[in-house]
């Protein structure tokens, strides 16, 4: 994308290879952040219009179907509020007890030796 700044990320989680691409365009008083991780793309920033029209090329091109504001994206939950933008992996964590069957378990607290040393 021409005037971006792209970042490509390359990972392991959970024996699966993740490949992400990060395309970042700012100034002083605007910034855009393209996010694709295999079919998903996120859009996020401040310039509507900016977002809008990058909306519209992707469109063109690759028929894109617009979900609205974002909820979740790669087991983080978004939430937001007059506040600001929260980010959780509640359902994440939640779906991971459930598959290992621990969704029931309980916290057991286990003595600890503290560990002081001076170098």
């Amino acid at each position: 994308m021409l005037g971006y700044l792209h970042f490509s990320s390359l990972m392991a989680i959970n024996n699966d290879l993740l490949i992400i691409h990060y395309f970042l365009k700012s100034n002083q008083l605007s910034f855009t952040n393209l996010l694709v991780y295999v079919d998903d793309i996120v859009l996020a920033g401040n310039d509507l219009t900016g977002i809008r029209h990058i909306t519209q090329l992707l469109n063109n091109v690759f028929k894109i179907k617009d979900l609205g504001d974002l909820r979740f994206f790669m087991g983080f939950e978004v939430a937001r509020s007059n506040k600001g933008i929260n980010i959780c992996q509640r359902k994440y964590t939640i779906d991971s007890l459930h598959d290992i069957s621990m969704i029931g378990s309980k916290p057991v607290s286990t003595s600890s030796k503290v560990w002081n040393s001076s170098f």
